[in-house]
Parts: structure tokens; sequence; C-alpha cells
């Protein structure tokens, strides 16, 4: 089978929908009514039979409620239909569809209206044993541009789900299992629950959890979450509370026409669940157990749950049981479109086959079936999340807060508990590792600023008609910034340096015998020349050199001295830096800017004063202690077009639209007014009248 096959039988794909409608009367002038109704294609088994002839002594035949059908190969012109995940766990989400309806009768001169219908939305395609239809579930018109079926009307629709968005008025028989919370609610919406025994379904409630005004989807979302799962209303209009469960479809080759595939999330080896204060800040109050094996194996994937009242309940309990349901869970991201769908396919474990015969797990979390016409089938997981995260403690200013690591080291069978208490001025981290043959207690200090300045790229000054780094020493070789989807995807900063072939450094200020820790996120773009990144630190350390792979490193160290110096090195080819970050311990922190530095592609402000510029223009305005002025390109080269100079203010140029007034309002002073006009400019000299 080979994709011009599948190509043919895409174009023989079917869609179409039903909805139950009242069949207007017909007159009759007696005798036997007319049959009325047929449904001609036989869906769910068999033909469905003329209504029989009823004896009538006169008048008019009563009406009755039937299918209405709207088909691809009559009446249907598109229909389009999402199922997404925007996370692995907590998502209650709604499926969306839309469909374009043209021709505005059906059944003789019978106008109908989908407005406010429940809408049967099925698919299928057509080969030499018949039309195979799978039904997508039931969906209701939530939007549409006409009121009536039109030439190209065209409705939006949400599956079942919408009977969820109201504010939950039940009130639950507390001490009560999450599964009976769930149970009580479909039971008064009338929806039938599907999973009767998602994990920890037992798990005995105490109290609300909940916050006033929520939701039913919220009050499901908080429990799916709490139970490592997701929710969502089924093909089945029932709902299902799950995992991503393994599929034994594989996508190949011959059914996909381009696969892209990117990083790999997991294996999960860290769970996060945390509390956020009044700035919104995720670092407060945390409780992270995390698998130090797997981390030293595989790398740092993090799963963060902020704010959960069940798991906030016993958060160091949770933690672990969390960590143990996800510890073997990884899936490649990925998106392709499909020749042809497969409409069996749903949030669940598939095998992807590239081209080379090459096979890597991943997970389905979106889905998105269009068909007009043809059909298109575009299914992908989103690309991994950042992973890197640190928890210096950035929550509440001045107060003291708690952060606890549970590390589970199943070979050893021991198991760490690190305690730390966070301050304005920097972290005091306190280590006990209990096993069975000793105890050992680890103390350590670390601090969160950055003290490389400007460790991006965002910072440029003028120095002999040329453009250089700030608080950089350009030494050799050209030097510039880069933002592409390597940086978006794998820093924090989402920009980086890009030196070419060439040295720079900066001397950076230290207390002698104190420790820090050196992050990086290298990448040699070319694979001739050699690159590296080096510690001057009274003697030389490469922290990254050619001979190594590509990603993260971090460099404790003991200051010799009261300097150090960062020396990048580049030769014959490019190296591209990014989230580069020198803080005080031994311990590595995320990448911030450096202290009183704020950066971003328009603004800078820094010691030195601020600078604001725009990409699209060529100036910018300088606001420090020594200027105030603005910069204008002109015949290639900056000229200052307006400055405050002490009680001065010098321009180039000025244009008045109105007026321009000269002088203070005092009782006695002459007050000099120029007015703009046409042909030139008045000066009028005006004596101010004394009151």
């Amino acid at each position: 089978m080979n994709n011009e096959y599948f190509n043919k039988l895409s174009q023989s794909i079917k869609a179409y929908i039903r909805y139950i409608e009242e069949v207007k009367p017909v007159d009759l002038d007696g005798g036997f009514a007319d049959s009325v109704y047929i449904d001609p294609l036989g869906i769910d088994g068999g033909f469905a039979p003329d209504l029989e002839r009823e004896e009538i002594d006169g008048g008019i035949a009563k009406g009755f409620y039937g299918y209405v059908y709207i088909r691809s190969d009559t009446d249907l012109q598109e229909i389009e239909f999402n199922d997404n995940l925007d996370k692995i766990i907590g998502c209650f989400n709604a499926r969306t569809a839309k469909v374009k309806i043209m021709n505005p009768i059906s059944y003789g001169n019978y106008r109908y209206s989908l407005i406010d219908k429940d809408i049967e939305l099925f698919m299928g395609y057509k080969d030499d044993s018949g039309v195979h239809y799978s039904k997508k579930g039931t969906f209701r018109i939530k939007k549409t541009d006409s009121e009536t079926v039109g030439i190209q009307t065209e409705f939006e629709l949400q599956d079942k789900s919408f009977v969820f968005d109201t504010v939950c008025t039940l009130e639950f028989p507390y001490p009560c299992t999450r599964l009976q919370v769930v149970q009580i609610i479909c039971e008064h919406l009338g929806i039938e629950l599907a999973t009767l025994n998602f994990w920890l379904s037992d798990a005995i409630l105490t109290k609300q959890f909940y916050n006033p005004g929520s939701t039913y989807r919220e009050i499901i979302r908080i429990i799916a979450e709490a139970s490592c799962c997701f929710a969502k209303i089924g093909d089945d209009d029932k709902l299902h509370i799950k995992f991503f469960e393994k599929s034994e479809y594989k996508l190949i080759p011959r059914v996909y026409k381009k696969l892209n595939i990117e990083d790999c999330f997991g294996y999960v080896n860290r769970i996060v669940l945390c509390e956020t204060d009044e700035s919104g800040s995720t670092d407060y109050d945390v409780i992270i157990a995390e698998d130090e094996e797997s981390i030293k194996n595989f790398g740092l994937t993090e799963v963060r749950i902020s704010n959960n009242l069940i798991l906030n309940e016993d958060r160091e309990k949770y933690a672990p049981l969390l960590l143990s349901q996800l510890s073997t869970f990884r899936y490649y991201a990925f998106s392709t479109e499909m020749v042809l769908g497969n409409y069996l396919l749903d949030h669940s474990i598939v095998d992807l086959v590239d081209k080379d015969g090459a096979v890597k797990p991943s997970v389905i979390m979106n889905l998105n079936f269009r068909y007009n016409g043809a059909l298109k089938t575009n299914i992908s997981s989103p690309a991994p999340s950042k992973t890197k995260q640190q928890y210096p403690g950035a929550g509440k200013v001045g107060e003291q807060i708690r952060n606890v690591w549970l590390n589970v080291d199943k070979i050893k069978g021991i198991i760490t508990s690190l305690n730390e208490e966070v301050t304005e001025q920097g972290t005091k981290l306190t280590q006990i590792e209990q096993s069975s043959t000793e105890v050992k207690t680890i103390i350590s200090q670390t601090g969160s600023d950055n003290l490389v300045r400007n460790s991006v790229g965002y910072a440029w000054e003028t120095v002999d008609n040329k453009e250089v780094p700030k608080f950089w020493t350009l030494l050799s070789g050209t030097v510039g910034y880069i933002e592409n989807d390597f940086t978006r995807i794998n820093t924090l900063s989402n920009r980086g340096w890009l030196l070419t072939t060439g040295r720079m450094e900066q001397e950076i200020a230290v207390t002698t015998n104190n420790v820090y820790t050196l992050s990086i996120i290298a990448k040699k773009l070319k694979a001739i020349g050699t690159a590296s990144v080096i510690i001057e630190n009274g003697r030389q350390k490469v922290v990254y050199d050619e001979s190594m792979d590509d990603g993260t490193y971090n460099y404790s160290f003991i200051a010799q001295g009261n300097s150090i110096k960062v020396i990048i090195e580049s030769e014959q080819t490019e190296l591209l830096l990014s989230d580069l970050i020198i803080n005080t311990g031994n311990s590595p922190q995320q990448w911030k800017q450096a202290s009183g530095e704020l950066y971003t592609s328009e603004v800078l402000v820094d010691i030195d004063g601020m600078l604001i510029k725009n990409n699209v223009y060529s100036g910018y305005t300088v606001i420090s202690p020594s200027e105030f002025a603005g910069y204008y390109l002109v015949n290639g080269r900056m000229v200052r077009v307006f400055t405050l100079n002490k009680d001065t203010t010098e321009v180039n140029k000025l244009w008045a639209y109105e007026s321009i007034e000269i002088g203070d309002t005092s009782e006695q002073n002459v007050k000099t007014m120029f007015i703009a006009v046409r042909d030139g400019l008045d000066i009028v000299i005006v004596d101010k009248e004394v009151a």
C-alpha cells in the first residue's frame, strides 16, 4: 500500500452531521398518509424502514421527531475537528469543531436551523466494502454567522463538556473520595462517567478543595491533576479521567508526508509542588521530589504543579507518589500531517518511525481533522518546556521561605531531605543524608545574583565607529547576538552571544576564598575549528571546549584573588553561548540578568543609565548622569539631535505647528512669541500687562 493509494483514498473521505428535528406536518385530503421519512444511508445497522402508513379520516398527519442528515456528498462543504491537550496532566480539554454548510434546502422545501442543536459528528472513508464511519461525539452549536443555513453558513461547536462550564452549587458529603465527588457532579449534569478506577480515585477528601465560585470543570480539573490524569469528554459522550495509554498504532512513513521529531521530554525525574505568593512567584514554599540517579543519567526533566489544594494538604506525601507514577514517562515531541486519518486515534502513546527506520516513543496530545473535499489530519505533541528551573526562594522579600527536597535513591536505599531557609541576602542549605550505616550533614550557602554583566548580548556601545559589546573587551574576531529556534526552546534568556573566530573577555570582582559557580549553555555551530569557555582564576580552567558535547555546563570554584576573568574563544568556527551566569555558592542557579540590569530588545537599563531604542527607526534616546539626549542616524553616523546641556536645551531642528512662547509668566517680564505661518515665521514681542 503506497502513498498514491492513500492519496486516491483520501478523495473518498466522507463526513456528515445529524441532529434530531421535528418534521413539518403534511396536508392531506384523507385516506393514508404518505411515507414521510427514510434513512437512506443505514447508519448503525441496516436501512431505516419507511414509516408505516396511518389511516386518517382527514385533516393533517401529526408531525414527529427524526434524524436530519447533512452529508459531505450533498450539502456539507467543510468540517474541522480539534482535540487538544495543553499539558500532560491537570487538563480538562474541550473538543471543538467547525462546520460549513452550503445548501439551505433539505428534504423538500424544509429549511433547517442548527441554532442550539446538539449535533452528532461522524467522519469516515469509503472503500470497496462501503463507507466506514466513526462517531466523533455530540457537539453543541456555540457560535454561528447565520440563524438559518444559507450559502456557506459556518457554525462553531463544542463537545458536551460545555455543561461543566457553570458555577458549582453542590455540597459534597465530606469526608468522601475523589471518585464520589466526580460521580455526584456527573449525575447532577446528566453525564455518564466512563472511568471508575483512575489513580487515587479512592483517596479521601476531608474538606472543600476548590475556591468559591469555581466551575464544575475546574473541580474536575483539580481532581484530575491531583490524580496524575487529564479529563475529557470522549467520542462516546462520556467523561474520561485517565492518563496516556499504550496504543499499537505506529506512525510509519507511508502514512505521513513529513515527520518533525524534536527533543525528548523525560524521563520525568523531578516533581515540584509549590504555592504562589501575592507577586505570582512560584518559588514560594516549594516541595521537591527528585530521583538523583535518573537526573544524572538522563538529565533533569521537571513537572511543576502550583496551588492544587488537594495536594497542598500533604505535599511531602504526594510529591514522591507523583514522582513514582511519572518516573517512566517520556516522549519525543513531534508534528506531522497524515495522508489518511485514523479516526480511532486518541490521546495515547504511539511509536514514531522515521524514514531511516528508527523508532521513538511519543504521545498524541493535539489532533486536528479537516475535511474539505479531501481529508487532512494533523497530529502532534508540544515541544518540551524548559526543565532547568532552580528554586532559590524568590518569594516574599525579607521573609523566610521553606523549600524541601525529597531525594530517593532506589539502589542505595537512601532518602535525602534538604531543608532550605531563604532570606533576602541569600540561601542557607542544610542537607541531611541518612542510610543504614551513616548520617551526613552538609551545610552550604548560595546567592542568586548574576555577576556577569550583559550576559547574553543585549547592550552595545560605539567605540571608534564600531559597535562593541558593553562591559566586554573584544580582543579579536567578530561578535553578535542570535535569537533562533534553538535559543527559544533550550534557553531561559531566549538569546545568546555568537562569537566568530575571536576572543572576548570580562573581568569580574569577587571575594577571595568564596565559592562561585558558573553555568552556561554552549553550542559549536560548525564541525571545523575549536571553541572554549575559560575561567581565569589564578590559573586557567577550561569549562567548555571542542571535545565536549553541546549542552549545559556548570563549574564551581574558589576565588584565588579579588577578581576573575571569563574568557570566550572560538577559532575558525562559530560559538553560540547563552544563559551565562556566575553566582555565589556551589549550587548552579537559573539564568537572570545581573543586579541593576534590565535589558530587552528595545530598553536597556544598567549602571550607566537608560537607553531606549526602536528597531524600526535608526535612533535612540539616552538618559544617564552625563546626558539626556536623542541620537539619529544621519549620513551613516549617529548624530545627537537634541540634548539637555545644563540649563539649556539644544536641538538640531525644531518644528512648531502652532506657536512657541519664550519667557516666564512674571508680571515684569517681556515675553517673546513666535507664531508659525504659511509664508514664514513671525516674531512678535508682547509686553506683559500688569494687573
